[in-house]
């Protein structure tokens, strides 16, 4: 896995969809309790984490326990959107079908750190020299938005929030938005995808992935993760316990490729 710092950009090789919201535990992170609209929903025990039980119509379904995340209870819809085009009809839609998607990867309902400035993932299913544009909104109200012309490989990457300029409010709910912009004069055609994230006070001290998906901390358990992995990048447990976290919240294919990893270093 590698990774760099471009600009206000952080791209580390991995990998992930739209906003979306994810329920299970397998491991380590527990989800909290959110009342804003969720982009998808998910249920179930999976590892470490525990996904919450939801009060609006999801617009997809898991279960089961499996180890390390336990998500929270959230009361409206899902903030996770994406892997889409902003048109969506017509010849330029048929046209980008062949283009790369982008994926944030967040659970389905907003996610929670407890970092000031925590490390944002998505990602992007093939090599592109697509412009790359990030935008971070609160209230609706936009306090970044950067972009970049350079090649992306495909995989999973990360944006440092702290590169940003970002410092989260506790308490408060952001969104951020990842897109790839074939033309730039027409904004309709951008492939997209969306993700929210809430910075709560921590409960206590959490050392590692599993203290975080007990307590439903997304962004800080999956950073922790992916730091090991970057470090010891065929640690089978390691990439079992990511694919399993990714497959929790509904992104299964970005959870092969940690498995496809596993596969091939067996």
């Amino acid at each position: 896995m590698g990774g760099g710092v471009r600009g206000g950009l952080m791209l580390p090789n991995t990998g992930a969809p739209k906003t979306r919201i994810g329920g299970g535990v397998r491991g380590g992170l527990m989800l909290p309790n959110t009342g804003a609209p969720r982009t998808r929903v998910g249920g179930g025990v999976r590892g470490g984490l525990m996904l919450p039980k939801v009060g609006a119509p999801k617009s997809r379904v898991g279960g089961g326990v499996r180890g390390g995340l336990q998500l929270p209870n959230v009361g409206a819809p899902k903030n996770r959107v994406g892997g889409g085009v902003r048109g969506g009809e017509g010849e330029d839609a048929n046209h980008l079908m062949s283009m790369p998607v982008v994926h944030v990867l967040t659970p389905e309902s907003i996610g929670y750190t407890v970092s000031e400035s925590p490390m944002l993932y998505y990602y992007v299913t093939d090599d592109t020299t697509l412009e790359f544009e990030v935008t971070v909104n609160r209230d609706e109200n936009t306090l970044v938005q950067m972009r970049r012309s350079e090649k992306i490989k495909a995989g999973i990457h990360a944006i440092s929030m702290e590169s940003l300029g970002i410092k989260l409010e506790e308490g408060a709910d952001y969104e951020w938005n990842v897109a790839l912009i074939p033309n730039p004069l027409q904004g309709s055609l951008d492939i997209t995808s969306t993700g929210g994230i809430r910075r709560i006070a921590a409960k206590g001290q959490m050392k590692d992935f599993n203290d975080y998906g007990k307590n439903g901390i997304w962004y800080d358990m999956l950073h922790d993760l992916t730091t090991r992995l970057e470090a010891d990048p065929t640690n089978a447990k390691l990439l079992k316990e990511r694919g399993d976290l990714f497959k929790q919240v509904g992104l299964p294919e970005v959870a092969e490729l940690d498995y496809a990893q596993i596969k091939t270093k067996g």
